[in-house]
């Protein structure tokens, strides 16, 4: 996976939704449903992460469920640098699902 993907915006809250125990079709419809649709976005795939693998590179996942099963990935440094390599290791761990043709 590309870091960018992981790279967090101005705020530094990288957000993600926690879809550890969903069927793959449910993932997608969150998917469009919450990222490809508001944003007007074509959804190609997604990444996939452990809370584990994010507290191995010293972030933490904050769950707020708002909407339900959302979280932000926290704890960013200051430095866009410093943001970069965090990125990259998170793009590292990552694993690329694509998503399904219609």
């Amino acid at each position: 996976m590309k870091h960018n993907a992981f790279m967090p915006p101005p705020d530094l809250r990288l957000s993600v939704y926690n879809v550890s125990d969903l069927p793959e079709s449910d993932i997608w419809t969150l998917g469009k449903k919450r990222v490809s649709v508001p944003q007007n976005r074509t959804l190609y795939g997604r990444g996939e992460l452990t809370v584990a693998a994010v507290a191995q590179v010293k972030l933490r996942v904050e769950a707020d469920n708002d909407p339900p099963r959302h979280a932000d990935i926290c704890g960013w440094p200051e430095e866009k640098a410093e943001r970069k390599v965090l990125a990259m290791q998170l793009a590292q761990q990552a694993k690329l699902r694509w998503a399904p043709t219609d």
